[in-house]
């Protein structure tokens, strides 16, 4: 595309000690369309070549805001037209809590090879009456192992979220012998402390 997007969840003191986020509340509440921004250009490891992916079986799952770099991949690859099939996990607490829900139904509705899962920790009554979620828990061992045990022969792994989610879900790739090779991550923090574990 001939543009950058960046998504940015606002963040709000959730027990009224702390304070809210500084640059996110800034950038909902300040910042105009039109308004020019001095930013740095995207950076990193955690990388997707569309067109390659694209011919390969990918499973992603995203945990909390751990789902903004693996929507752009999974646009990327949509855009590119994929082969192969696409499985997309998200975990949120419920649907005031989870991000980009219309945008992932609609990726859905467009690629016939991708499938969602979503899956809310703490649903609320109206998420079960509209049914806005295939499972209730955490992304937890067993839910892992069912996960792994149904993606298809040589599929890769991406993975993005809150600590304690990204080092259940490495343990379980490592323990069902998944190859490093095929096992991609974005850590906040340093990188020894996911894979020490």
């Amino acid at each position: 595309q001939e543009h950058y997007r960046i998504s940015v969840k606002r963040e709000t003191s959730l027990n009224g000690q702390s304070a809210d986020g500084v640059v996110s509340n800034h950038l909902h509440d300040q910042v105009q369309v039109g308004d020019i921004l001095e930013v740095g250009p995207p950076c990193g490891e955690f990388i997707l070549d569309p067109a390659v992916a694209a011919t390969r079986p990918l499973v992603f799952i995203a945990g909390g805001v751990g789902i903004t770099p693996l929507l752009s991949m999974l646009n990327s690859v949509v855009h590119h037209g994929p082969r192969q099939p696409i499985h997309f996990v998200q975990a949120a607490t419920n649907r005031p809590r989870h991000a980009f829900h219309e945008e992932l139904a609609t990726l859905a509705h467009s690629c016939p090879l991708l499938t969602t899962h979503v899956r809310y920790s703490q649903p609320l009554a109206a998420d079960r009456l509209a049914a806005r979620h295939h499972s209730e828990g955490t992304v937890d061992r067993a839910f892992l192992d069912s996960l792994i045990a149904k993606s298809p022969p040589g599929a890769e792994f991406y993975f993005c979220g809150p600590a304690p989610f990204m080092r259940v879900i490495a343990q379980r790739l490592h323990d069902h012998q998944i190859a490093d090779t095929r096992i991609h991550y974005e850590f906040f923090g340093p990188k020894l402390q996911l894979t020490a574990a």
